[in-house]
């Protein structure tokens, strides 16, 4: 069964991860068939290795942008081992990349609970490690413009969660917010769901500058 299938790669991952690509990329492609039960499975599974098992706390660095090693100096093992973990990390930050994407995709879908659960998970690896930052903060913020029902509000629950276990990350969302609010053609909707959780967003006496710049904001609306 897809269980099945899903528990056996799982255990496989786990047990070597730097040797377990091709299982890695079995579940991607499981996760990427969105619209399908196994699908989700596959999603949430991955989420939990991401998170648990794969992402170290910092972000991943490509082959590019690693300092050069000389096997000058070191042990055959040892530079092999240097190699295999380089090699391994280059694969996973586009592993993990190609899995945002599959999020994305899934977070437009026309089933409600594919839509919801890709939010979710969005806002979990967000909270919890900070590779594709950006990218993940921003398909939860472009999801204030959604039309589906409740998704606006299951969006500004996953935030407020987010910038009270990171309040180091405030302006961070409230940046991301001004940037979608500023697009052309963002419905009433759209406006008011982000409008509101900007405003309920509790501030410190250390956000002076990102208060007065809210404010600026909330001005600028009203004499629209």
């Amino acid at each position: 069964t897809a269980g099945d299938r899903v528990a056996s790669l799982t255990m496989l991952v786990q047990v070597c991860p730097v040797f377990a690509t091709v299982h890695l990329k079995a579940l991607l492609n499981m996760a990427g068939r969105t619209g399908r039960s196994d699908s989700m499975m596959a999603v949430d599974t991955l989420k939990e290795l991401f998170i648990g098992t794969l992402l170290p706390d910092r972000k991943l660095k490509t082959f590019a942008q690693m300092t050069p090693v000389s096997p000058k100096g070191l042990s055959k093992t040892t530079f092999t081992e240097i190699c295999v973990v380089s090699f391994f990390e280059d694969y996973l930050k586009t592993a993990f990349a190609a899995f945002v994407q599959t999020l994305s995709e899934a977070a437009h879908s026309t089933i409600l609970f594919f839509k919801t659960r890709a939010i979710k998970v969005a806002h979990e690896l967000l909270a919890a490690k900070p590779e594709q930052e950006r990218a993940l903060l921003g398909l939860l913020v472009n999801k204030f413009g959604d039309g589906g029902r409740n998704v606006s509000s299951t969006v500004s629950v996953c935030l407020k969660k987010l910038v009270e276990e990171h309040r180091d990350m405030r302006s961070i969302v409230a940046q991301e917010i001004q940037i979608f609010l500023a697009r052309a053609n963002i419905s009433d909707k759209a406006q008011y769901f982000a409008i509101l959780f900007l405003a309920e967003i509790v501030y410190s006496r250390n956000d002076g500058e990102l208060a007065a710049q809210l404010v600026r904001l909330f001005v600028a609306r009203l004499e629209l």
